[in-house]
């Protein structure tokens, strides 16, 4: 099974996905039963004038924070977590899991510290961290940043 099954939680299924349109942020917070989505837009730190992206921040029933970052062209290029457990990554990742898992699998995993590891696969980069009640990551495909963003800004 590998790291990659180990990062896949048990957290009710989202709809929007990497690569996919925003347009169904509104049913990933019925999926998840969200307390709570929140509309934020965001400029890019490299050219602060333009609209960059926004992002749907919610919080599950069984309390994990996901943000998803959604470009000008209406499509989400990257999803970030934090939560006692990771999220289902089949569903976050949409079509991107097989790659991430297939990349996690063929030792494609970077042990970054005790506690953080990085997959990168050719379309997609996933990183995790944390610990026993506190977990947290960011999926992003780095393709689909829009210009200006840092990846330091998907947190």
């Amino acid at each position: 099974m590998g790291f990659a099954m180990l990062l896949v939680g048990a957290v009710p299924p989202a709809h929007a996905a990497l690569g996919q349109t925003a347009d169904s942020v509104a049913a990933d917070a019925v999926a998840f039963d969200a307390s709570a989505v929140r509309h934020m837009s965001r400029s890019a730190l490299n050219a602060p004038a333009l609209k960059a992206y926004t992002v749907e921040q919610m919080t599950t029933a069984s309390g994990v924070a996901v943000k998803e970052y959604v470009g000008p062209d209406g499509r989400v290029f990257a999803v970030t977590w934090r939560g006692r457990r990771p999220p289902d990554l089949s569903v976050l990742l949409g079509s991107y899991f097989a790659q991430y898992q297939d990349a996690a699998n063929a030792r494609g995993l970077t042990a970054l510290g005790l506690h953080h590891a990085s997959v990168r696969g050719s379309d997609v980069a996933v990183e995790t961290a944390g610990h026993m009640r506190d977990m947290w990551g960011r999926a992003f495909l780095p393709a689909m940043v829009p210009p200006g963003v840092e990846q330091s800004e998907i947190q």
